[in-house]
């Protein structure tokens, strides 16, 4: 897979992929065969090594707008737009990133410290 060289505006749009590069190093990548524990359906998400980071479909991300609504006229991504980014699954359909909430309370805050 081959991603589009950037725009030279520098814009994100609707329906750009893009590959997102990992703080520690590599890419973000699906890891559609670790399948989680929940309720819905969820799968891991990983990073590639430095070598690694290549575009494949599991490290290209797409950007769509949200179920039920639809990208502007000028399919601009701007600040404060609602979107999704989506890779594609072991079986061609498309899966979506999600990020999970991590609540930090007093008692774990206090276990950590008594730990060190």
């Amino acid at each position: 897979m081959t991603l589009a060289p950037a725009p030279a505006d520098g814009f994100v749009r609707y329906g750009d992929r893009l590959m997102l590069s990992a703080a520690l190093g590599g890419v973000l990548a699906l890891d559609s065969s670790n399948r989680g524990e929940q309720l819905q359906e969820v799968y891991s998400v990983t990073r590639t090594s430095e070598e690694a980071g290549v575009a494949c479909v599991r490290t290209a991300w797409t950007v769509t707008p949200p179920e039920g609504a639809s990208a502007p006229e000028d399919g601009l991504l701007r600040v404060g737009h609602k979107f999704c980014l989506s890779a594609v699954g072991g079986d061609g359909e498309p899966l979506y990133l999600q990020s999970t909430p991590t609540r930090c309370t007093i008692s774990t805050m206090a276990a950590r410290r008594s730990e060190e």
